[in-house]
C-alpha cells in the first residue's frame, strides 16, 4: 500500500515539494456500437481518453516548482508531468496549466491550487529515474 506523503510529483524536471494534495484524474468517452442484432441490449466500446490533474500547493513564490507552474501558466508552455508512488510507480504525460487560484484564507497557509490539462497519451507504471 501507498502512502500519500511519500508519493512524488515532478513536473518540469523539478520535484513539487510545496504540494499538499494531488489528484490524477483520468476518463474515457464511451462510442454507442448498439445494432439492431443486440436483442435489446446496449453495446458500447471505450472511446478517447483523457486526464486532467488537481495540485493544491502552498504559495512559496520562490521554490522552483511554484514558479515553474506559475510561469508556464502565462507562457502557455507544455510541461512534462510524473505522478509517482513510493516504489516509483505511477504515470507519466504532458500538459498545460489551465488554472490557477490565489488563496489567502484569513486563518491558514496561503494556497496555489494548480489545474493541469493533460495533451496526448498518460503513460503508466513510471520508474524512478
Amino acid at each position: 500500500m501507498a502512502v500519500g506523503f511519500k508519493c512524488t510529483l515532478k513536473i518540469a524536471d523539478k520535484t513539487i515539494g510545496k504540494a499538499k494534495d494531488v489528484d490524477l484524474e483520468m476518463s474515457a468517452g464511451e462510442v454507442d456500437t448498439t445494432v439492431r442484432d443486440d436483442n435489446g441490449w446496449k453495446t458500447f466500446e471505450q472511446g478517447l481518453k483523457e486526464w486532467t490533474a488537481s495540485v493544491d500547493m502552498l504559495w512559496v513564490p520562490t521554490d522552483d516548482g511554484v514558479t515553474a507552474l506559475r510561469d508556464a501558466y502565462f507562457t502557455g508552455d507544455n510541461l512534462a508531468c510524473i505522478f509517482n508512488d513510493d516504489q516509483g510507480l505511477g504515470f507519466t504525460g504532458t500538459a498545460f496549466v489551465t488554472g490557477l487560484r490565489f488563496g489567502q484564507p484569513l486563518e491558514g497557509a496561503v494556497a496555489l491550487p494548480v489545474t493541469l490539462r493533460g495533451t496526448g497519451a498518460l503513460t503508466k507504471d513510471v520508474t524512478p529515474s
